[in-house]
C-alpha cells in the first residue's frame, strides 16, 4: 500500500504544474474545440474536422477550460496509476515488486519530458484497458460475463484511440 500511496503522491506533484500551463500543444486546443463545439450543439467531423475518434472531444467538453481540462488528465492519471496497482498485484504476487512497477509507471507516466503535462487520448483509454485486463482476468464462476465487461471497456477505449486495441491482443 505504501507503494501505491506514494506513486499516487507522486503523480499528482508531477502533474499539478500542467494546471498553469499556458496553451502550447495542438491536440490538447484541438479537444477543447471540439468540445466547445458539442457544448454548441454542432456537429463533429462536419462543424469541426479532426481525424481523432470521437470521445476525445466528448469528454473535453466537460471541461470548460485548459484548466478543469488538465485537472480531468490529472484524475484520470491517478485512476491509471491504482489500476496498474491491482493489475501489478494480480501478476506479480510480490508487494515490493509492485511497489516498484507502480512507482515507475507513475513517473513515466507522469514526467514532464514525456508529455506528462498534456492530456490525450492515451488518458483516457489507457485507465478503460487496464480495468478491461482485470476483469478479464477475474477469478470467477462467471467469466463470461466479466469478458463481456472487458470486451465493452475495450471498445470505449477504441473511441479514444486505436492503439487500445493493442489490450485486446495482450489479453
Amino acid at each position: 500500500k505504501k507503494g501505491l500511496l506514494l506513486a499516487l503522491l507522486l503523480a499528482v506533484l508531477l502533474r499539478i504544474p500542467s494546471l498553469f500551463d499556458d496553451y502550447w500543444y495542438v491536440d490538447e486546443g484541438v479537444y477543447l474545440t471540439g468540445g466547445q463545439i458539442i457544448r454548441k450543439g454542432l456537429t463533429l467531423y462536419r462543424d469541426l474536422y479532426d481525424n481523432k475518434p470521437p470521445l476525445i472531444h466528448f469528454v473535453a467538453a466537460l471541461a470548460p477550460t485548459q484548466f478543469w481540462w488538465h485537472l480531468l488528465g490529472i484524475l484520470a492519471s491517478l485512476i491509471s496509476v491504482y489500476l496498474f496497482y491491482r493489475l501489478s498485484q494480480l501478476l506479480l504476487k510480490n508487494p515490493t515488486v509492485t511497489g516498484l512497477a507502480v512507482l515507475l509507471f507513475a513517473l513515466l507516466w507522469n514526467l514532464p519530458y514525456l508529455e506528462g503535462h498534456t492530456v490525450n487520448a492515451e488518458h483516457f483509454f489507457v485507465p478503460l484497458g487496464l480495468a478491461g485486463l482485470l476483469l478479464a482476468l477475474k477469478k470467477t464462476e462467471h467469466p463470461r460475463h466479466y469478458l463481456i465487461l472487458a470486451g465493452a471497456l475495450f471498445g470505449l477505449g477504441f473511441l479514444f484511440k486505436f492503439q487500445s486495441v493493442f489490450y485486446l491482443v495482450v489479453l
